[in-house]
Order: C-alpha cells, then sequence, then structure tokens
C-alpha cells in the first residue's frame, strides 16, 4: 500500500508542478491527472480508516 500512496503523492506533486510551469493553452490534461491523483487519495483513506494515519507515521516517522 505504501508503494500506490507514494505513486499519488508524486502524481499530485507533479501534476500541481506542470499546472504553475506549463505555459502551453490546453493544461485540460494535468488537472485531470491532479483530479485522478486525488480520487485514489480519498479512495485509500477510506479504504484503510485508521490505518491509513498508522501507515503515513509507519513510512514518514512522524507521531
Amino acid at each position: 500500500m505504501l508503494t500506490l500512496l507514494m505513486l499519488i503523492f508524486l502524481a499530485m506533486a507533479s501534476s500541481a508542478i506542470g499546472l504553475i510551469l506549463w505555459r502551453e493553452e490546453s493544461r485540460w490534461a494535468l488537472a485531470v491527472m491532479e483530479a485522478f491523483a486525488l480520487a485514489l487519495l480519498v479512495t485509500c483513506i477510506i479504504t484503510l480508516g485508521n490505518d491509513f494515519v498508522r501507515e503515513l507515521q509507519r513510512r514518514f516517522h512522524v507521531k
């Protein structure tokens, strides 16, 4: 599950950076990627419930 979470965070970060740096007219692909990554993150949070916080603490060593 941690690999999926890292992929989701990477997709959200790269699409946010792409939306800021990309100067072209059509940025819809990056917006769709951001929305899809956010939907995946919400799905993971709903599926894992309280285990989501435990997984983040385990991965990032946060208390």
